[in-house]
């Protein structure tokens, strides 16, 4: 089955200490007895009220004791399909806006027909995007123009942005505008999309230690010191408020997912770092999660590096 990414909600979040009431994605609506079948044949009916096939493709992906297959939605919501009787195991996958549900040990009788609804719990979430901030490094004195492209409107830049910043760049990046000069550019909106990201990579970690996690995690990715010193007094005080927290980092390419950076003259090297972290009662119950190599950048020729994150929401999967 395919591997499934989920969709993160980028928004400032207030860690709750509850659960809402689970809702099992498997549930058994009808099991009746059908004379018209076989003696050695049984009948499962998989409705998906979840969903809703707009686009017309009418198809969901399943396996049955391991084996792929496909099928087509009678009336965008169902599917059935004959079998032996006795157990068997299924997977459904219907796209990568929806989880992928497990289903082992359906026992069907001979001469049954079981029906069962089938949650395919939707995983996109609306993201907001935080703080990201922009340094450039040009071989020599430069006049740059920047242009951050979202579907939404920059509620917030500094300094003043109007269509694009337009500044003089020097070699170790201060950026002049006038008589001013600025260390980075600085921008921020609030317009909602969705972020594709892999939950189950990243660290869970304890207050304690998030200092020193940071100042590994930056300075493996190649941050220089005054870099790491922005994003860390930024964003610890907020992390080190709660037991521990779940850290991800999305690098490079994955950061185009937030925003698209339109620079002129183009730089030979653009480098970008998101972090997604979520507060923690307990850093033990994340133990499953797969660490995530960082590998480190180079800076030849005209470089940009960018950096920004957000406080997100666990996932109702990972709050389970």
């Amino acid at each position: 089955m395919k591997q499934l990414f989920v969709l993160l909600l980028l928004a400032n979040f207030t860690f709750a200490n509850h659960v809402e009431e689970y809702i099992p994605p498997v549930s058994l609506e009808k099991s009746e007895k059908d004379p018209s079948l076989k003696p050695d044949e049984s009948v499962f009916r998989f409705t998906f009220k979840s969903i809703s096939d707009t686009e017309g493709k009418q198809v969901i992906f399943y396996s049955i004791d391991g084996s792929e297959k496909r099928a087509k939605l009678m009336d965008n919501i169902y599917f059935e399909i004959s079998t032996t009787p006795g157990e068997h195991s299924f997977q459904f996958y219907y796209d990568e806006h929806h989880d992928e549900v497990t289903a082992n040990s359906l026992v069907i009788k001979a001469q049954y027909r079981d029906e069962y609804s089938i949650r395919l719990e939707n995983v996109d979430f609306p993201i907001m995007v935080e703080k990201p901030v922009i340094y450039l490094y040009p071989t020599a004195v430069t006049e740059v123009t920047v242009e951050v492209i979202t579907e939404g409107q920059l509620t917030f830049t500094y300094p003043s942005y109007e269509e694009s910043w337009k500044m003089t760049i020097n070699p170790d990046g201060t950026i002049q505008n006038g008589e001013n000069s600025y260390r980075y550019l600085f921008w921020e909106s609030q317009h909602t999309a969705f972020i594709k990201s892999d939950p189950s990579t990243g660290s869970a970690i304890a207050n304690k230690d998030i200092v020193s996690f940071l100042e590994a995690s930056l300075g493996e990715f190649g941050f220089t010191t005054q870099e790491q010193a922005d994003f860390i007094t930024y964003w610890a005080p907020k992390m080190i408020r709660y037991p521990g927290c779940k850290i991800q980092f999305l690098l490079n390419d994955e950061c185009n997912q937030f925003a698209q950076l339109n620079i002129d003259p183009k730089p030979d090297q653009v480098f970008r770092f998101y972090m997604l972290w979520s507060p923690l009662e307990n850093v033990n119950d994340f133990n499953y999660l797969r660490p995530q190599k960082i590998q480190s950048i180079s800076r030849l020729g005209f470089t940009v590096i960018e950096w920004g994150g957000s406080q997100i929401e666990l996932s109702p999967k990972e709050v389970l």
